[in-house]
Order: structure tokens, then sequence, then C-alpha cells
């Protein structure tokens, strides 16, 4: 998967750039892939931690270390579509005073097309775009690999926090609060969802408490008027609730129903909420007591839609969710061959 990564860089229509990657002690042949690589390409760059340093630290190890006016990250096991920096620095160019520009990233999974994390094409500035971003059901911000930042970010807004689980959401919003950016309508990532992503195996507390987290250190940055701190505090908050309890009904599908009841408690005594909490609890004690209820009741999805988390799958105006699918297939060649 990482000579794909890689390769999907290299093959970008922008060619005057680096690849650094930054070796996190892997115990596999990731230096000896390396090492053929950059015979064939000068323009990679190659640093291995002598011990695993963590995920989030070894972004920063990177982040820190940039020296070119733009930079973004990718997994290894993510891929970047043709063209994605040449759009993404035409914005750039067109607004010199962005902090980063982003396109839309495409989710797949078992070699299908599952989601695209989307959104309104345009110029934003803070403080409305921020509070945008979190308006509606669900946070509302572009995948990272999808995103180019300009360099001055690491200096205006700082790394990722490493006591935030998911440290990419939080730098992001912490980014959207510092100033204006370009968020545009193209596929420029693809991410696998596999059984050992991150975004598979996390349960509620992928987001809690972590997310108050992000909340303290956007609110408390001086960046926003007390009037909007509260406004994007309050709705943070709500989106919060909403992905506790779809986090909840994947850990329910998994059956680890523990973590569900522990989701229930927060969401009762934390937040107030009554209907989550009994809805999370009711699933939970069905699954535990008989999966085959569990099984049909969530196939009577009239009866529980309400309570589903509006996943990433945003379609086009007049256009059917399969209709959608299909339009997305062809770029699967690039992330299966």
């Amino acid at each position: 998967m990482l000579k794909r990564a890689v390769q999907s860089v290299l093959d970008q229509t922008y060619e005057k750039l680096q690849v650094c990657i930054y070796d996190n002690a892997s115990e596999d042949d990731t230096e000896s892939i390396v090492s053929e690589m950059k015979e064939r390409d000068e323009r990679i760059h190659y640093f291995r931690h002598p011990k695993n340093i963590g995920m989030t630290n070894n972004f920063n190890f990177g982040a820190s270390r940039v020296t070119t006016p733009f930079f973004s990250f990718l997994s290894d096991d993510d891929v970047l579509l043709p063209g994605f920096y040449e759009k993404a620095l035409r914005c750039f160019n067109r607004y010199p005073e962005i902090l980063f520009a982003a396109g839309e990233t495409i989710y797949v999974k078992n070699e299908k097309v599952v989601a695209l994390r989307t959104h309104e094409e345009g110029y934003y500035s803070p403080p409305e775009s921020l509070l945008k971003m979190v308006e509606g059901r669900a946070l509302n911000y572009p995948a990272l690999p999808a995103t180019l930042f300009r360099q001055d970010v690491v200096n205006k807004v700082g790394l990722f926090d490493a006591e935030i689980p998911t440290a990419d959401v939080d730098l992001e919003y912490r980014t959207m609060a510092a100033g204006p950016f370009v968020l545009f309508k193209k596929p420029c990532a693809i991410m696998e969802m596999h059984a050992s992503s991150t975004s598979e195996l996390a349960d509620y507390r992928s987001v809690w408490p972590g997310w108050l987290k992000t909340i303290k250190n956007i609110t408390a940055s001086g960046l926003l008027s007390p009037s909007a701190s509260a406004q994007f505090a309050k709705a943070f908050n709500s989106c919060l609730t909403r992905q506790i309890y779809w986090l909840s009904l994947k850990s329910i599908r998994s059956g680890n129903v523990g973590s569900a009841y522990d989701a229930a408690e927060v969401l009762k005594h934390e937040y107030g909420l009554k209907m989550y909490p009994f809805a999370l609890n009711i699933l939970a004690k069905t699954q535990e007591l008989s999966p085959p209820a569990y099984a049909l009741l969530m196939s009577l999805r009239s009866t529980v839609s309400p309570f589903f988390h509006p996943f990433y799958l945003k379609l086009a105006e007049k256009k059917s969710k399969s209709e959608t699918e299909k339009a997305l297939q062809p770029y699967l060649k690039y992330i299966y061959g």
C-alpha cells in the first residue's frame, strides 16, 4: 500500500514537489520499498524513527520539518487522485490569503464506493465559515488527504493536539477559525476503509471527551468574539452528541455493547439527553440477549432511521445514491488498478 500511496503523489500533474516519508519504526519492508523508489525518483526523502513515537507525534514531526510553501498529509493506505495539487494551487494563486484549499474525498471498502465527503464549493472566511462547518446534523470538514495547507499554518495555528484522538479534526477546525480557506468540488483523494482502519475500530471514546478539548482550543484562542464562540460551542456540542450516538450504534453492531452502555451514560448525565440513551440501551440489550431479534429490529429501518447518523455520502441534486456511486466508480482504478 505504501508504494501505491507514494506513486499517487509522484504522478501528480504538478511535479515540483517532495515526498517526505516518516517511518514510525515499522517492522515491515517499508525501508526497502522506499529505497527502491528513491533510486528512480530523487523527489523522495526518507526518515526512520528508532522507536515508535505514536501516530500524532509522527505527524507533528513531519509537519514541523516542512520547508516548502505548501504541504499535505497522506497515510500509506490512502491515495491522491490526479490533479489535486494543480487544482489546489490555483486556489492559492487566486486567493493568496487562504490557509488551505481542499477537495472531495472518496471512501471505499471492499472495492466499492461507500461514501463521498463533499461540501459546498466556495471561499470561506471566519467566523461565519467556522459556524457553517458545524451547522446541521454532522461536522462538515474536509478530509485530511484532500487538503493542501499553506506552510504558515504551522506557525499560525500550531501542530496536531496529541491529547485528542481525532487530532486531524481539531487541527482543521483551529485552522478554519484562524483564517479563510477554499473548498472545491473535485474528487482529490481516496481513503480505504478496512477492518484495521481507525474509523472502523472507533467507538465513542474517539470523540469524547477529546472533542471537548477542540471546543476549548478554539473558544480560548481569542480568534472569535464571545458571541461567535458561544454559537460554535453549542453547535459543535450538538454534533458531538450525534457522533457519540452514531459511533455507539456501530459498537452495538460489532457486539461491543459495553461501549454503547457507557456512551448512553455519557449522553444522559453529561448532556441531559433522554432519547439517545434510551435507544442505545434498548438496542444494546436486544443485541446482548437476542442477536436475531436485534438483526430483525435493525432491518426495520423506518423504525430506527430517525436515530441514524447522516453518513458522509452527500448526493448531488436530482441524483440517486446509485447514480452517484456509479459516477465515482471509475476512480477506483487509482487504488485497485
